[in-house]
């Protein structure tokens, strides 16, 4: 008999691993030249540095086997980088912006419940 696998379950599985916040980390440092140009609705780079390098040290927390705190340091990071750029975004209508945004959602979703999980 197969074993179906659902998508929450695929889902909760990969926000228990570093990739995510690596991957968004990434994407908010190699952004950082382009926020310096300042463009319509872009992001704001002292955001995308203290975003993207706390990010980072929440995928360090969770390599290093601390998945709570890990997992709490990387939704916070990026709640804080929606909260900052979500509206500017929302409101450019811009490609760029709205996937850094959807990213952060999405991290913030997924690191949220595997935190409230492990508590």
């Amino acid at each position: 008999m197969e074993q179906k696998t659902y998508f929450s379950d695929a889902f909760k599985s990969y926000y228990k691993t570093y990739y995510p916040t690596f991957a968004f980390s990434g994407a908010l440092l190699a952004s950082v030249p382009r926020a310096l140009k300042r463009p319509v609705g872009g992001p704001f780079a002292p955001g995308c540095l203290l975003c993207g390098g706390f990010g980072a040290v929440g995928g360090l927390a969770i390599a290093s086997g601390d998945l709570a705190n890990g997992s709490g340091i990387s939704t916070a990071w990026s709640l804080a980088y929606l909260l900052i750029n979500g509206k500017k975004a929302i409101k450019s209508l811009r490609l760029f912006p709205l996937a850094l945004c959807t990213f952060a959602g999405i991290n913030t979703i997924g690191y949220g419940r595997t935190m409230i999980q492990e508590y």
